[in-house]
């Protein structure tokens, strides 16, 4: 699969014309092995209104690797990813990509490669990731408890008909607070991979944005932005439980078979750079969009 990052991403930094302003870079710990952390900001007139946020980093894209190059090079194709979600999302022709029924960037894809179809393939398991995640929380699938590749962590994985395997990941964090992981991949290792990389970089958060300012997981900050407010309700003690609650419920409602509403590529100024993917399944319900903190989605 060529990637041509080292030669598309050179172009698209502001200084030669391009849409990413700048690029931080910092490490973090993965399951006890070091890994690059890359934040990267799009120019402030592509990315969209800023968002709320005081837990969760401002950047446009993450991109976490071994490699600095590689964490940047993600990060590079997050940020282009949300660049044509910010253009579509509330443009008529949104709906041609299903972002009038899901409007989020979930199931979306960049990938500097020669054809288009290598960010299909990222976009298909992050659409079937979400999928599950949705339609389990919503108790349409079942979880089962596998072993954990990692002492302190515990493993499950979502029983569905979704392509790939996802996998779903929780652990204690810092102070008491649960950091959470989950990812989808061809195979069970891949899967739980990328499931920590979520998961250490969620228990980052908690420890520098959040607890350090509490002392306490009993004390979490509060927040505006809905999806910081999930990740903090689903980190606290009550919140675990019912997390676990669900974990361990079964199914309760008639099992839900994923349907296409979208896998389209998505052509626009982007495609200098890198292609841009959308593959979406219909949501189970759209509790997803709702003001509540207590759904398992963020």
């Amino acid at each position: 699969m060529p990637n041509l990052a080292a030669f598309r991403y050179r172009a698209a930094m502001a200084a030669a014309g391009g849409p990413i302003e700048r690029i931080e870079l910092g490490d973090i710990a993965v399951a006890g092995a070091r890994q690059f952390l890359a934040n990267a900001f799009l120019r402030e007139e592509l990315a969209g209104p800023a968002p709320d946020r005081q837990v969760f980093s401002v950047a446009t894209g993450s991109g976490t690797d071994a490699s600095p190059m590689v964490a940047r090079f993600k990060a590079i194709s997050e940020a282009l990813e949300r660049w044509a979600h910010a253009t579509l999302v509330r443009a008529a022709e949104g709906r041609r990509y299903a972002f009038d029924v899901d409007p989020s960037t979930t199931g979306m894809a960049a990938f500097p490669g020669l054809w288009v179809r290598e960010a299909r393939a990222l976009a298909l398991q992050e659409a079937a990731e979400r999928f599950n995640l949705r339609a389990w929380w919503e108790g349409h699938l079942a979880a089962r408890e596998t072993a954990s590749p990692w002492p302190g962590v515990e493993a499950s994985v979502l029983c569905s008909d979704a392509p790939g395997i996802t996998v779903l990941l929780h652990r204690r964090a810092p102070a008491g607070a649960v950091a959470y992981g989950h990812a989808s991949a061809a195979t069970y290792a891949a899967a739980c991979a990328r499931a920590m990389d979520e998961l250490e970089r969620h228990a980052l958060v908690l420890r520098q944005r959040v607890l350090a300012a509490s002392d306490s997981a009993k004390a979490l900050p509060e927040v505006s932005d809905l999806l910081e407010r999930r990740s903090l309700y689903f980190a606290s003690e009550h919140g675990h439980e019912h997390f676990l609650e669900r974990l361990r419920s079964g199914c309760s409602r008639p099992a839900l078979r994923p349907r296409l509403i979208c896998d389209a590529a998505i052509p626009g100024p982007w495609n200098r750079y890198a292609s841009v993917w959308r593959v979406a399944y219909a949501p189970p319900s759209e509790r997803f969009l709702a003001d509540d903190p207590t759904y398992f989605f963020w």
